[in-house]
This record gives structure tokens, C-alpha cells and sequence, in this order.
């Protein structure tokens, strides 16, 4: 089967394709990412409730163990105890004494559960899950030990994990004891004579681990899931339900050990979890709970096929949707297309455009089009062409309007000097006077360089300042580079003559003014600063408006007029001034070379001429 080129397949079949596409690509991304952000969330909703549930447990289970740590407590402070464990025994009435009315009698008063069978101590029913089996060890050798609740404190100091304890200086010591019968959790604390502050021995006590099992039994999460208890060396201590040969607690509990609290992803073989950890405040160690992923899959079910539904239904939406649009597109694009043919079949040159036959709507609409068009396009034309002479005899009008202007304040003000004084300044002022004109009147070169226009400066404000008979530092901050720059003749004489005439002549302290000319990228900018008698601010807005609307006469609204009309809207000038403390200036101008700027002018001349 060959496949149709694809400008052989018809408009409203791309349109429809191109529509369906792109609907598809935006939902379909959108669906995948709504759901998966649904997933994680739900999976981290998920987290955080097993490791609050984690964490109540464990708040239960640290209760529980403190209280057994309170026991103890009462038992180390017993200084009845104390005393018969201190005493030196010999004969056995003394020891039968002791025990009978001491040693067991004590321990049965602080462990209420606890009774005494074959030697040792029990809850009253051995097989209780709630067994609490306390061991004392006793360093008296005086004192006979029973082989069960009281024993040797040699058997103790055997232990492997005694030296430890007694480095520490810890108070308590929790580890884990198993036996074939249950596992338990052992706490440990020394017991003290505190007349002489010696160690009389040893307190074991046994918590059986069913004690806690029975708090997860009551938990939805635990009884889905499984818990682990993790003493200080990764070695579980137990497990809810009991653990299967087969699981490996190796890298679990290294997880559960790398912070004090958190949840994280764990497998176990082809097994997933999601797991929470968290820790004991009593004991230091790490209880971990797992949770199955595909039970958390199940809580998602709900949300899954809620998307499916709305991704068809968008889908079904998007394509009725496409349908129409492209019908209403491609049904007056065939209008135009059907015009386009038959002017193709007459031949048409695109400068002898016809109207299609007909006086339907459509031929009296694309009669009425291709006229206007040509009227337009003749308007246009004629309207470029006009704005071009107007704006190039506009620019010519202000120019010429600012040479007699100069001209005459300039030289009658020589004049007068001159009948009144034959000194040497008149001839400077003179020669300056000439050299200005001079450069200004050039072959009628209408654009000048920067470092040509700062020099003409530099002599109109020696000329001002003999013709005024004012007195100031003049102050050039020119930045390097500026010498390609070129751009229109005596922008900045106004300028000047303002900043003079209305602001350092009328002051009496130190005059000072300074020109500062910069590139910023693209552009040039120019500030003329003073530090004369200001603007008051009513005037400043009068004068700011004046130029954007050209309402202006000579001077400033001048030079706006010229800057915009040459450079367009985008340059100007901008006036800042506070009366009484100076006023600034800021003209912004484009950085153009002088073949750039030769090629804008004589376009606008060639174009006046057309």
C-alpha cells in the first residue's frame, strides 16, 4: 500500500490529525502525571500514617518498659533489701529468714505478677504471655543462692556484655534474652548499698516480648504488615508475627539505623514494602514496620479508574471538538482556495489582479477585496512618501529655525561688547564665535561626530561666558570609545544655554557644570548637570509636556523634535531638577557610525526626491 504524500492529503484531514495530535500529547502527559502525582501522594500519605501508627506503638511500648524501670527503682532504693543482701549469714535460720520475710516477700510487693516456683521467679501462670521473670545476682558469699530468682554474681560478671555495661556508666542496660520457651527483653541495673556505696549486685529483669505483640494485634497496618525490633547491634530482638527463615533483616535494619526516624521503600525478595522506622526513647532501639505495596496498589484502585474515565471522556470531548473547529476552518479556506484556482487558471500577474466572475457573495466579496487592496496598497505608498518629505522638510524647518536665533543673540551682543570695549576678549570671543559657525554651516551637513560637537561645546561655553559675564568650572567627563559615534549637529546647545542662561547665571555661589556623555549598550547617553537655581516643579512639568506634545517653541521641544523624528519614539530627552539644588538632564540617542547614519539620512532623501 503507498502512503499519499502529505500535501496530498486535504486540509481539513491535517487540521483534524494536527488537532487530535496535539489534544492527545497534552491530555495524555497531563492524565499519566496527575495519576502518578495521586500515586505518590497516596504512598506518602500512606508512609507518614504507618509511622504515626509506628509511633504511638512505640510511645505504648516506652511506657510500659518505664514502668518496669520505675520497679526497679523502688527495688534499688529498698534499704530493707539493701541491708539483706549486705548482711553476713551464719547460720541458716538467718537465711531462711532473709528470704522468707526479705528477698521474696520484697519482690513479690514490687511485681505484683510475680510469684516464686521451683526456684525462680514467674508471673503466676508460667505460661502467661505477660511473664516478668526478675534474676537478682548477689555478691555475698555468705548468702546461699536458690539457683533460679537468686544467683551468683560471678555468673553475671561471665557475661560478655558486663565489662560494657559498667564502662559506661549507664544506669540501665536493655539487651535481648531468648530462651527455648519465649523471648524477652532484659533490663539490668546495678544494686547499691548506700551506706558504704559499694555494689551489692545485680538486678535482670525479664520482659517478655508478648507484652508488646499484643499492641500491634490491634492495628489494621501491623496485623497486614510486619514489625521487627532492632537492638543497638541490627540483631532483631523480635518480630510480629514471627519472622520466616526466609527473610533477610540484614539491609532493613541498617536502614532503620541510619536516622532516628522516617519511612522509606524496602524489598525483600520478589516482596515490596513500604517501610517506617522510628525510635525507642527507653531502650535506644530501632522499631521498623513493613507494609505491603500492593495493599497501598489496592487504595489506588478507586483513583485509577476514575483517570481511565476521564482521559476517554476527554479524549471523546477533544476529538467531537477537533471535528467541528476543522470544519468551520477549512470550509472558508475552501472558499479562498477555489478563488485562488481559478485566477491560477486565467493567468493572473500578480500586479493585474481580477476579480473572480460571478455577482454571488463571493465574487462581489472578492471583487470588493482585490479593490481594496490596490487602493490600499497605492495609499500606503503614497502616505510612506509623504511622511518622508514631510519629516525631512520638518527637520530642515527646525534646524533652519535655530541658526538666526543663535546668530543674532551671538553677534549683537559682540556689538555691543565692541563699542564698549576694544580689549583682546573681544577677539577671542570672536575667533570662537567664527570656529562655532564654522563647524555648524560645514557643506550643510546636518549629523557631526561626538568629539566635533563636544569641541563646538567647549567653545559655545567660553562664548556664553563673555557674552553673559558668568563664571563657572566647566567640567567634560567623556567616556573612551566614544570617537565612532555620530549623530545629529547641536543637541546639546539648548542644553547648554538653559543650563547657563536660567541656572548658574541667576545663582551667586560656585557655579559648576558637567557634561558626561557614555555608552550603554546600544545607545548613547548624554547628561548635562548643574548646580544652579532648579526648576520649580510646576514649570519642570510645563516644560516636560511641552516637548513630548511639541508645543514648545525654540530650545528643547527643538531638539526632542529632531531626536524623535530621526531616531524615532524610543530617544528623547528628560528633565530632572530640584529648584534650589540644580537641575539634570539626560538625553538618550542611538550609537550609530557615521556610515550608518549617512545611510539614514540620504534614505530619507532619496525617498523626499521619489
Amino acid at each position: 500500500m503507498r502512503w499519499p504524500k502529505l500535501h496530498d492529503i486535504s486540509l481539513r484531514k491535517k487540521v483534524m490529525f494536527s488537532f487530535t495530535t496535539i489534544l492527545i500529547c497534552a491530555i495524555l502527559p497531563i492524565s499519566l502525571s496527575s495519576y502518578s502525582i495521586a500515586a505518590k501522594y497516596v504512598e506518602q500519605n500512606e508512609m507518614k500514617w504507618l509511622l504515626r501508627n509506628l509511633q504511638q506503638a512505640s510511645n505504648v511500648m516506652d511506657f510500659q518498659l518505664t514502668v518496669y524501670m520505675k520497679k526497679s527503682d523502688i527495688l534499688f532504693n529498698n534499704t530493707l533489701f539493701q541491708e539483706t543482701l549486705a548482711q553476713t549469714y551464719t547460720d541458716i535460720d538467718m537465711v531462711s529468714n532473709a528470704y522468707a520475710n526479705v528477698i521474696y516477700k520484697v519482690i513479690r510487693s514490687i511485681f505484683e505478677e510475680t510469684g516464686y516456683t521451683e526456684g525462680s521467679f514467674t508471673t503466676k501462670s508460667a505460661t502467661s504471655a505477660e511473664a516478668v521473670i526478675p534474676v537478682i545476682y548477689v555478691d555475698n558469699d555468705s548468702l546461699p543462692k536458690d539457683g533460679g530468682g537468686i544467683r551468683d554474681m560471678q555468673e553475671m560478671a561471665a557475661k560478655a556484655w558486663y565489662p560494657t555495661f559498667l564502662s559506661s556508666k549507664k544506669t540501665f542496660y536493655w539487651m535481648a534474652n531468648q530462651s527455648e520457651q519465649a523471648t524477652y527483653i532484659s533490663l539490668n541495673r546495678k544494686l547499691m548499698d548506700f551506706k558504704t556505696i559499694k555494689q551489692l549486685g545485680m538486678l535482670n529483669l525479664n520482659i517478655s516480648t508478648d507484652i508488646f505483640k499484643g499492641i500491634f494485634s490491634r492495628n489494621d497496618q501491623f496485623v497486614s504488615g510486619r514489625i521487627f525490633y532492632f537492638d543497638e547491634t541490627g540483631q532483631t530482638v523480635f518480630s510480629y508475627p514471627d519472622k520466616p527463615a526466609s527473610f533477610q533483616t540484614g539491609e532493613l535494619s541498617a536502614h532503620a539505623w541510619a536516622g532516628k526516624e522516617g519511612y522509606f521503600k524496602y524489598r525483600n525478595g520478589s516482596d515490596n514494602y513500604i517501610a517506617a522506622y522510628t525510635t525507642s526513647d527507653v531502650t535506644g532501639w530501632r522499631l521498623v514496620s513493613l507494609y505491603r505495596t500492593d495493599l497501598v496498589a489496592e487504595k489506588l484502585a478507586p483513583i485509577t479508574k476514575i483517570t481511565l474515565v476521564v482521559l476517554i471522556l476527554t479524549l471523546l470531548c477533544s476529538f467531537i471538538l477537533t471535528f467541528f473547529v476543522s470544519s468551520a476552518i477549512t470550509k472558508r479556506i475552501s472558499k479562498v482556495v477555489s478563488k485562488i484556482r481559478r485566477f491560477q487558471a486565467n493567468s493572473v500577474d500578480g500586479e493585474e489582479l481580477r476579480s473572480v466572475s460571478g455577482n454571488d457573495e463571493i465574487g462581489v466579496l472578492d471583487n470588493s477585496f482585490v479593490q481594496m487592496t490596490k487602493r490600499i496598497n497605492e495609499l500606503i505608498q503614497h502616505d510612506y512618501k509623504s511622511k518622508l518629505v514631510a519629516r525631512s522638510m520638518e527637520v530642515e524647518l527646525l534646524q533652519a529655525q535655530i541658526n538666526p536665533h543663535l546668530l543674532y543673540n551671538t553677534l549683537a551682543l559682540i556689538k555691543r561688547k565692541a563699542k564698549r570695549l576694544g580689549a583682546e576678549d573681544i577677539f577671542q570671543t570672536t575667533e570662537r564665535l567664527i570656529f562655532f559657525y564654522r563647524n555648524f554651516l560645514h557643506n550643510g551637513e546636518l549629523i557631526t561626530s561626538v568629539s566635533e560637537e563636544i569641541g563646538m561645546i567647549r567653545d559655545y561655553i567660553e562664548i556664553l561666558k563673555f557674552t553673559y559675564n558668568v563664571q563657572f568650572e566647566a567640567i567634560f567627563q567623556i567616556e573612551e570609545g566614544m570617537e565612532p559615534c555620530y549623530t545629529i549637529k547641536l543637541f546639546l546647545q539648548p542644553i547648554i544655554e538653559n543650563a547657563i542662561v536660567h541656572g548658574l547665571r541667576p545663582v551667586d555661589t560656585d557655579g559648576r557644570l558637567t557634561i558626561k556623555g557614555y555608552r550603554s549598550g546600544e545607545n548613547v547617553i548624554f547628561q548635562v548637570t548643574d548646580n544652579g537655581a532648579g526648576i520649580p516643579d510646576e514649570q519642570l512639568e510645563g516644560l516636560n509636556r511641552a516637548m513630548l506634545d511639541g508645543s514648545g517653541g525654540y530650545g528643547l521641544s527643538n531638539i526632542m523634535k529632531r531626536i524623535k523624528l530621526y531616531f524615532g519614539e524610543a530617544y528623547g530627552i528628560s528633565i530632572e531638577s530640584v529648584y534650589g539644588n540644580g537641575t539634570v538632564v539626560t538625553v538618550i540617542l542611538p550609537f550609530m557610525t557615521k556610515d550608518e547614519i549617512s545611510r539614514l539620512f540620504h534614505f530619507a532623501d532619496r525617498l523626499s526626491m521619489e
